[in-house]
């Protein structure tokens, strides 16, 4: 059974949440708005225990009661609504078995709760959160899910990743440019890594942005997106300067990030994280008939999926409602040498399309070969931009290694 939008977007939240914001989803609000259930729910319970009990006084409830509350949901999965639900049954059930004088031959006679309280089981309780909580966040359920699916699937051997495609490779023709950064300056506290990036990507091109390990090349992909506001400088989108908008404004507007980590969200199955981005079930038909081999996989976690496939997750999308500019962050970084023939032939019939790219990549022999313009990145700064039938060895060379 698939998730509800809302469900959706608290999971992707949860999930990653930078990837939910470069999707459109805004995280200030889905907080807000787990704040706010969360709060009446705690009022309404506050309201019927007193409609029960007749008052509610400072001395009701005792502090160690809710401690021990926590280290049961904590145990079976304080991250999923079914771990509460079962925390909630132990926490009514344990005293009254363990009251009803009903014994265990086995177990220390310090465990037998015989109607009185026992200072020890609080104290298992939070050594059992604690353990459960540093090796599986997720809680006891969520890992008995996850044995019983690596069993299941332990033998299964998964086919490669294939990719079909009929749509010739042929590059959109550049018009006006759809953005343009002027003077671009960002980084991390005091730590400065682009120093006044100036760059005009046109409208229907294939930029490959190429630079050196640490050049500065996924931080410009951040900016661009909006997971990090520059310090100076302005980015400008159609016509409008985008550089105090948050991700998921821009998402909106038509700018989507492929982000180096694949951006997708690994708790939910595939069909959650298409239904995220596509709504509606014939647009997840046609990514699904896009990519079969994802349609296999629509119950799985994406987590489960391999790199490869989990790239085609992110991409299915882009493919059925494409967006007005891509910038893909390192979208080869792991993947096969078939796979990556296959996402460069994705992203031919993306500019076909008239999708503008931003292709970000520390290799540069793949993206030269459907790219129409090229920039070098060096040290935080635009080096060279040109045509890519004007980039010879010699200027690769240079721009790598810094020579010139």
């Amino acid at each position: 059974m698939q998730r509800p939008a809302w469900g959706r977007a608290i999971v992707a939240v949860r999930s990653a949440e930078p990837a939910a914001a470069t999707s459109g989803v805004s995280p200030t609000r889905v907080k807000l708005a787990i704040f706010a259930i969360s709060a009446f729910i705690a009022g309404l319970g506050g309201v019927m225990f007193a409609s029960v009990d007749g008052k509610i006084t400072n001395s009701t409830w005792n502090p160690l009661i809710g401690l021990v509350w926590l280290a049961v949901a904590v145990t079976f999965g304080i991250r999923r609504p079914g771990g509460a639900v079962v925390a909630g049954l132990m926490m009514q059930a344990s005293p009254r078995i363990l009251s009803s004088g009903f014994h265990f031959a086995f177990l220390p006679t310090w465990f037998h709760w015989n109607g009185t309280t026992s200072v020890y089981i609080p104290q298992i309780l939070f050594g059992l959160g604690a353990i459960n909580l540093a090796r599986n966040p997720d809680g006891v359920l969520a890992l008995v899910a996850q044995r019983r699916w690596e069993r299941r699937h332990r033998r299964a051997a998964e086919p490669p990743v294939v990719v079909t495609s009929d749509t010739p490779a042929a590059p959109g023709p550049p018009g006006a440019s759809v953005l343009v950064l002027d003077r671009v300056c960002a980084g991390y506290d005091e730590v400065e890594v682009l120093h006044g990036v100036n760059l005009a990507i046109p409208t229907g091109s294939v930029v490959a942005l190429l630079g050196a390990n640490g050049a500065g090349k996924s931080t410009l992909a951040a900016v661009v997106a909006g997971l990090l506001p520059p310090t100076a400088g302005s980015i400008v989108f159609e016509g409008t300067d985008v550089a105090r908008l948050p991700a998921h404004e821009r998402a909106r507007a038509g700018i989507m990030l492929a982000p180096e980590s694949r951006g997708i969200f690994p708790s939910l199955s595939v069909d959650d994280n298409l239904a995220l981005w596509l709504p509606s079930s014939g647009d997840r038909d046609a990514a699904y008939a896009r990519f079969p081999h994802l349609a296999e996989r629509r119950k799985l976690p994406a987590g489960s999926l391999s790199g490869g496939e989990q790239q085609m997750l992110t991409l299915a999308s882009v493919l059925v409602r494409p967006p007005k500019l891509l910038v893909a962050d390192e979208p080869t970084l792991g993947l096969a040498p078939l796979v990556v023939v296959e996402l460069m032939r994705v992203f031919a019939d993306l500019s076909a399309e008239g999708v503008t790219l931003l292709l970000v990549e520390e290799k540069a022999r793949d993206v030269l070969e459907v790219a129409d313009t090229v920039a070098f990145l060096e040290l935080g700064r635009v080096q060279w931009v040109g045509p890519r039938g004007e980039v010879d060895e010699e200027r690769l060379t240079s721009a790598y290694l810094g020579s010139g």
